[in-house]
């Protein structure tokens, strides 16, 4: 449903080239252009996410008790040490939770790309998940396609173990 809703409002003669032209500047091919359909894809799949992960971290937050950030403060502890010593540790689960879910959810970016560009223009929008699709249900190359599933299968662990690895603490 996003989707849809943000190929009608990055159309050429959409909501937002709409508002571009009221304001004197010209319509821009949004979804049309190889140099800015990736990122018109990109800034769709942002605006979708941050929202949701937001959420994860607010809920993060409201789980630190007040009385440490009132006894970092009784210790001398400006707001940044406050912030540095209290907040980001007691959250270090959460944002490690944000940074691997976003980080699958990512690579596996498929239904924007299928519904507003089908990988075009030029392959610009192509992620390896598309191409997979492509692979099998549209040239029936399932060989291939089950296999770039399973290379994007082991990338995204082996990137969620370096993630896990870097993010690791003693306790």
């Amino acid at each position: 449903m996003t989707a849809i809703i943000w190929g009608l409002v990055l159309a050429q003669n959409g909501l937002l080239n709409g508002l571009l032209r009221t304001v004197g500047v010209p319509a821009q091919p949004f979804l049309q252009s190889s140099d800015q359909a990736l990122w018109s894809i990109v800034m769709m799949a942002s605006w979708v996410g941050v929202p949701y992960w937001a959420l994860f971290i607010l809920a993060g937050l409201q789980g630190i008790s007040q009385e440490l950030y009132e006894a970092a403060e009784m210790d001398g502890a400006g707001i940044l040490q406050r912030f540095s010593q209290v907040t980001l540790p007691l959250l270090r689960r959460v944002l490690v939770f944000v940074l691997v879910a976003d980080t699958i959810a990512n690579f596996l970016l498929f239904v924007p790309v299928l519904i507003l560009t089908r990988g075009g223009p030029q392959l610009s929008t192509n992620t390896l998940m598309f191409e997979a699709y492509r692979r099998g249900f549209i040239f029936g190359d399932f060989g291939v396609s089950s296999a770039m599933i399973m290379l994007l299968l082991f990338a995204t662990l082996a990137i969620v173990a370096v993630e896990f690895w870097l993010l690791r603490t003693s306790d």
